[in-house]
């Protein structure tokens, strides 16, 4: 994976990272959080979803119910992601090589997952300082596919799509990278050793 970094990133300025699944296998129980927020849904605002994209059907719960509900769905969430933090396998070979990577690749994360989640897992093993950025779930409007938060990390960093290499692990991340003109890679597999 090494070599393969170094090439995707000479002459970049910015590495773009996903989170669950890249920097990180959270372990969230996705079938039982559908569940609960499922059942939670039904029976609260006999709203009927399987809440799958997750993060699609959270638009529509704010968009129908409000903000409250949309906290509500939230707290669920945040809930499971917590829990998968519990048994979090870090991607070693990845933040090994972003903490001996150049300065001058500036480094953000871009991810459907919740800010808490996040910052608890960077803060937990000592990674905040890696990353200049974090857009979460909670800092866009719409999340992946959308090209939202790539575009708002070029934007910050002051650079063009061409400078940048953004690495997910999913159908939804290569879509959003197409979308916003970034290069995207996935990674399949990776060992947590």
């Amino acid at each position: 994976m090494i070599s393969f970094l170094d090439r995707i990133l000479s002459g970049k300025k910015a590495l773009i990272c996903d989170f669950d699944g890249v920097l990180v296998r959270l372990n969230t129980d996705y079938s039982s959080l559908r569940a609960e927020l499922h059942n939670f849904f039904r029976k609260k605002y006999s709203f009927l979803n399987q809440f799958h994209p997750l993060h699609e059907k959270l638009y529509i719960i704010e968009e129908k119910y409000g903000r409250k509900a949309y906290d509500e769905a939230r707290g669920i969430i945040l809930k499971f992601e917590k829990r998968g933090l519990e048994n979090a396998l870090p991607n070693h070979e990845l933040i090994e090589y972003i903490r001996k990577s150049p300065r001058r690749i500036r480094k953000a994360i871009f991810s459907s997952n919740l800010t808490e989640t996040i910052e608890s897992f960077l803060v937990e093993n000592n990674l905040k300082e890696l990353f200049e950025l974090v857009i979460s779930r909670d800092s866009v409007r719409r999340t992946k596919p959308q090209p939202e938060g790539l575009k708002m990390i070029l934007e910050r960093f002051d650079i063009s799509t061409g400078e940048a290499v953004f690495i997910g692990d999913r159908d939804v991340d290569l879509e959003a990278g197409r979308l916003a003109g970034v290069q995207t890679f996935i990674v399949f597999n990776w060992s947590s050793s």
